[in-house]
């Protein structure tokens, strides 16, 4: 924590009545706008959880809207207060002690059918709304085409752009179509089929944000902040972290290496209960949801992982292993359906 950061703090403990507290950093990702802290009150022992963006942005103020619009929603955290100091946005919440993330729980072979179950279960009680086609359309076209268009602009200003202009790349001893060329198919046209229902879902529902403590309570943290989601798009996070292996690559548990131009030795391993809990969160998916929900879900967790691969550029070998991996899901994908 710098100096600059810890007076930050300070000032805004002071701002919410809190300057008799002690503080730790908790969370500072270097591919995300915020950063966590908890916050002890000196006096009473209790805890709070401080989030607030680095720079300059609408990320937290688009949570808060979120969160408190649908406070109702018991798996989200409760939000105590919000506001600005020196341009910067901040909300003070629950601090969520005794919860572990699936993410903790899945490496530590701890993640059970029942967990996949539960949060399949939360998402499917969630109230959903049929929307107009000029609602639909503003959303993909907003959550999905804006967003990915630009991703894969910052992708062609990286050291990628050497791979992203060729049709295809040969992965181990397979080819496989890029994702440049399989978006350019896949990516316009699709918003009426996309979906047709959508809800106040959270919209980062992968594993790292999923918590739950010993009493089986389940949080979904760092949401999304858009008010009005389709199901696919966290169903499709769920995919990301169980079927994508997100974590996997975001810990660079993979080995890679370029052979030629555009050939790659791509090697990675999954955790040990990994098909077990896949066919668990599969069969729920169809059981609840139909098969058209799951494949549409699949096209949006090939989505999510063409659209991190940005975020992680200032690892090029972190940036790599999703750039291939999204490849292969891609093909899997093709495989599956015909229509792709």
């Amino acid at each position: 924590m710098t100096i600059k950061d810890e007076s930050l703090v300070k000032r805004i403990a002071t701002v919410i009545g809190l300057s008799e507290s002690d503080f730790k950093l908790v969370c500072n990702h270097a591919n995300t706008s915020c950063v966590i802290y908890k916050l002890t009150d000196k006096h009473t022992g209790q805890m709070f959880a401080l989030k607030m963006d680095k720079r300059r942005g609408k990320k937290v103020r688009a949570e808060v809207e979120y969160l408190r619009a649908n406070n109702d929603l018991v798996f989200l955290p409760h939000v105590y207060q919000a506001g600005t100091v020196d341009f910067r946005d901040f909300y003070l919440m629950e601090y969520l002690e005794g919860y572990r993330s699936f993410t903790d729980l899945y490496q530590h072979n701890c993640l059970t059918p029942g967990h996949i179950q539960q949060v399949v279960e939360v998402l499917g009680n969630i109230q959903t709304t049929i929307e107009s086609k000029s609602v639909v359309h503003k959303i993909y076209e907003e959550h999905y085409v804006g967003r990915l268009n630009k991703r894969l602009q910052t992708l062609r200003e990286s050291f990628l752009h050497q791979y992203l202009e060729s049709q295809s790349l040969r992965i181990n001893a397979s080819v496989f179509e890029n994702l440049t060329f399989f978006w350019e198919r896949r990516l316009q046209g699709h918003r009426d089929s996309f979906f047709t229902e959508t809800g106040p879902y959270p919209g980062d529902t992968h594993f790292e944000n999923v918590l739950i403590n010993n009493n089986q309570q389940l949080k979904i943290i760092d949401p999304n902040g858009a008010m009005f989601l389709p199901l696919a798009y966290d169903i499709g996070k769920l995919l990301h972290s169980l079927h994508g292996g997100y974590d996997v690559f975001h810990a660079a548990s993979f080995r890679v290496r370029q052979r030629a131009a555009r050939t790659f030795a791509f090697s990675y391993q999954f955790p040990e209960r990994r098909d077990e809990l896949l066919r668990v969160l599969i069969k729920s998916i169809l059981q609840r949801w139909g098969a058209k929900v799951l494949q549409v879900s699949y096209l949006s967790e090939i989505f999510h992982f063409s659209s991190l691969i940005s975020h992680h550029l200032c690892n090029k070998k972190e940036a790599l292993g999703f750039y291939l991996r999204t490849l292969e899901l891609i093909d899997e994908y093709k495989k599956a359906y015909s229509d792709a």
